[in-house]
């Protein structure tokens, strides 16, 4: 291999660990789990991210997007029907 394929191989396996980390990232960020998507998206790309999106929710994720759910669900209900409580 000359010195251009090298550059070449280089900016490919570059751009190949900041697309899938990047994507991997995000997908794992809405799980709390952001390194781990980070990474398995750099390893196994896709299949990284899929099984990212396999991977249950943290607990402290999911405790609260449950209460920004409730406090939603209040907001909504009282906005629909707050008026008729008087």
């Amino acid at each position: 291999m000359n010195k251009a394929e090298n550059a070449a191989f280089v900016v490919v396996v570059l751009v190949w660990f900041g697309v899938w980390r990047g994507a991997g990232y995000l997908v794992g960020k809405s799980r709390g789990r952001a390194g781990t998507g980070a990474i398995l998206g750099v390893l196994l790309g896709i299949f990284g991210i899929l099984i990212t999106l396999l991977l249950s929710p943290r607990d402290d994720q999911s405790r609260d997007t449950q209460r920004r759910r409730s406090e939603r669900a209040t907001a909504d209900w009282e906005a629909q029907y707050g008026d008729q409580l008087d």
